[in-house]
């Protein structure tokens, strides 16, 4: 692509013009090859052109942009720009005011694509919405609409299929679509039926492909060739393993619907154990043909038969122990005849028939615990990581060992929010001929306070044809008890205080006792108390006391008033002190104990509890010139009460040289300060 760049205006001396190439929705090197260079003007050219080359990819694309800026110029021989009695003597080229260009490179390579019919083979049956698939190939730019017609041709619009619209739109970037088609059910017996889809026009560039006709086929419907299956309210059956004699078993198959054609119905017996193994043995069961033991057969209905037909089973006796077992009778194939006329159907979940012989003996053993599971454990809960804990069962040595059988188990026993241990279920397989095999949970460390806890682990199911000893399917154990249940005891500095209560200014110490980790059972707390400054006369209603943790509580707040005519200093102490702990119930597992460092602590009187100590804020007052007055301010450390401060004003007793009495007024007065306030003003003059 050739892109001209125009000088205009002065054609003097030679100037070089800088450009570049930026993308767009065009890509760099897939699209276009970038270019930055420049082009040289000589002296009086008017114009030079950029060439940039675009990429011949092959891809289908739809139209894509991108851009060629001038991104400056400059002269080959620099210019004199000096500036004389304020005149400039030349002047530099600049870049016009369109100093960018979009280049659009159009859609290419057939950018709409082609569209087809999917190859895929198209059968439907004969109710819902038939969807026949379009696709699209190579490119998929822009929206295409494609219309089509529908042929008749065993199958007759109207009575077998309804065309709601006849085109079918892809959008831009589309490469699927579907045809749709509304196929009736009409509750005829018909045999297949087919119609044809033509592509005849398309809109919005695209092209047609190879494939522009589908044959659509109806399956055929409702059994015109009758539907077969085995007659019956349950379809499976449990029988006992005959001891002496085969035992025989009669079986019936049934075609209802068309009676078209003869029919000749295959059926086969599976297993044992496995529904997709063809039997081939005939010691277990078996049917008589032609004075032959045979495990298939097959039954005939002749053209405009219907009703049932039966055939004959026997169960061999057993000769030693036998494992349960489980065939399948199933219906495997049907043939019309003559050529042509179309096969019969199987009936839906109709097609079989599950015999199961009960096992003899005990050839997959008796499941039972052993060894350390037959008696109860106590374990202890791990600091930190896992604890396994195993529990052997067997196979019971009088009994058999044929084949794997799976054991599922449960432990039983209370649940927490954090789980004591892991799983608390599962399943646990004992191979064929062998013996034992171990369940095993994990005990899980955890710092949730518990008492001794009782579980019971319990086989609940055994699959494989085994049994349990019910005399020992159960295996108990405990988890001790951890993590102080019954708690740890303590006061905490923080949570302490000396409170005024407002009604009657009545003064108490607030004590706030904590009860860590457990909350099992009743605890009793037994504490002292006193006041550090002696002979204060500050006292305390009670100096000792107890406290009394119900289950599940975990503080307990305590109040004790403060009397005596002491005065009672701010930032001065009450000491607190635990005594005893004693657990108040039965069958105490893990005493309550003191929490290490939370056995005493400090209470501190703050201010408003405190008595007060009086003083003028500053020892020194100004006297404002105009007014010949002083603010005077009293303050106080500790501003429990009210109080009445008395003061009096006078002259100094050895004034200065040169000094001059005057008069202050007034000369005393009392001051006020209510309960709460640190301090209060009063003037003089």
């Amino acid at each position: 692509v050739t892109i001209p760049v125009i000088r205009r205006f002065g054609l003097d001396n030679q100037v070089l013009v800088f450009y570049t190439t930026t993308a767009g929705t065009a890509t760099s090197y897939q699209d276009f090859y970038p270019a930055t260079s420049n082009l040289l003007f000589q002296h009086g050219d008017q114009q030079q052109v950029i060439r940039i080359r675009i990429t011949d990819d092959g891809i289908p694309e739809g139209p894509e942009i991108f851009y060629v800026n001038l991104t400056s110029t400059r002269l080959v021989v620099p210019s004199n720009t000096t500036v004389v009695n304020g005149l400039q003597i030349d002047m530099d080229p600049a870049i016009g005011p369109v100093n960018y260009k979009i280049v659009n490179i159009y859609k290419n390579d057939n950018a709409e694509g082609t569209v087809e019919f999917d190859p895929a083979a198209v059968q439907f049956t004969e109710s819902g919405m038939a969807k026949i698939p379009l696709i699209r190939k190579g490119g998929n730019y822009g929206q295409l609409t494609v219309k089509f017609s529908v042929v008749n041709s065993t199958a007759m619009e109207g009575l077998d299929y309804v065309v709601p619209k006849r085109e079918v739109v892809l959008a831009d970037g589309d490469r699927n679509a579907t045809i749709d088609i509304v196929i009736i059910d009409d509750n005829i017996m018909e045999f297949a039926e087919r119609f044809i889809i033509r592509l005849d026009e398309i809109l919005g560039g695209a092209k047609f492909g190879d494939l522009t006709t589908s044959t659509v086929t109806i399956a055929k419907s409702d059994f015109p060739n009758g539907k077969f299956g085995f007659k019956g309210e349950r379809l499976q059956k449990t029988v006992p393993n005959p001891d002496r004699q085969a035992k025989k078993e009669t079986l019936s198959i049934e075609r209802t619907g068309g009676v078209t054609g003869q029919q000749k119905v295959f059926w086969r017996i599976l297993g044992p154990n496995n529904p997709k193994q063809v039997l081939i043995e005939t010691n277990d069961i078996n049917s008589i043909s032609e004075n032959r033991k045979v495990t298939s057969g097959s039954l005939i209905w002749n053209d405009q038969e219907a009703g049932v037909k039966t055939f004959d089973l026997y169960l061999e006796p057993y000769t030693t122990w036998e494992i349960e077992k489980t065939f399948v009778i199933q219906i495997f194939d049907i043939q019309g005849s003559p050529q042509g006329v179309g096969d019969g159907e199987i009936g839906p979940n109709i097609g079989t028939f599950t015999i199961t012989i009960s096992k003899f003996g005990h050839p997959n053993g008796i499941i039972l615990f052993n060894g350390i599971a037959l008696t109860e454990r106590i374990v202890d809960e791990p600091e930190t990581g896992t604890l396994t804990l195993r529990f052997p069962i067997i196979r019971r040595f009088d009994t058999g060992t044929v084949g794997s059988v799976q054991v599922f188990w449960e432990i039983e026993g209370p649940v927490s929010a954090a789980p004591d241990f892991q799983p608390r279920n599962g399943s646990v397989v004992i191979g064929d001929e062998l013996w034992n095999a171990d369940i095993e949970i994990r005990i899980l460390a955890d710092d949730v306070p518990e008492l001794t806890e009782s579980f019971k682990m319990v086989l609940k199911r055994v699959d494989g044809g085994a049994e349990f000893d019910i005399n020992n399917t159960v295996s108990y154990f405990k988890i001790r008890y951890n993590d102080y249940p019954h708690g740890q005891f303590g006061i905490i500095p923080k949570y302490q205080s000396v409170i005024v209560k407002p009604a009657d200014l009545s003064r108490h110490v607030r004590l706030n006792f904590t009860r860590h980790d457990g909350t099992f059972g009743a605890v009793l707390l037994t504490f002292n108390i006193r006041y550090d400054v002696p002979q204060s006369n500050i006292i305390i209603n009670n100096t000792a006391g107890t406290v009394k943790f119900d289950a599940a509580t975990t503080n307990v707040i305590v109040e004790l008033g403060i009397v005596g005519d002491g005065f009672l200093a701010i930032d001065s102490t009450f000491t607190v002190t635990l005594i005893d702990v004693q657990y108040l119930g039965q069958g105490v597992t893990m005493p309550p104990k003191f929490k290490l460092g939370e056995t005493e602590t400090k209470v501190i009187v703050p201010a408003i509890a405190a008595n007060s100590e009086v003083g003028f804020k500053s020892d020194l007052f100004s006297v404002d010139e105009v007014t010949r007055t002083s603010l005077i301010t009293v303050v106080r450390r500790g501003t429990y009460g009210t109080i009445d401060v008395s003061w009096k004003s006078g002259l100094p007793s050895n004034p200065p040289v040169g000094y001059r009495a005057g008069k202050i007024t007034p000369q005393l007065g009392t001051l006020t300060i209510a309960n709460g306030i640190d301090s209060r003003n009063f003037t003089v003059e």
